[in-house]
């Protein structure tokens, strides 16, 4: 995934955006739901939505884990010279 940078008054903020890795998981849980509850009923298909939903949740979750967080933050101060 590609990284945001963003600029505030005293930093440089990289970032990864997790909306997708979110909305993934989030369909992955709907996924999960909607198999147990037509469970028994659309006999096939509701073991292919857990599975397929266990997979998606698992797989936002991990990719959620392994993103990353930098913050660069810039001093104002003037640096003193030894004396």
């Amino acid at each position: 995934m590609k990284s945001i940078a963003g600029f505030s008054a005293h930093g440089l903020f990289i970032r990864t955006p997790i909306s997708s890795l979110l909305i993934c998981s989030v369909f992955g849980l709907i996924l999960v739901a909607l198999g147990i509850f037509f469970l028994h009923k659309i006999s096939p298909f509701d073991h292919v939505l857990i599975g397929t939903g266990i997979i998606l949740v698992s797989a936002g979750l991990f990719y959620m884990i392994d993103t990353k967080y930098y913050k660069i933050h810039f001093n104002e101060e003037p640096i003193s010279e030894p004396h």
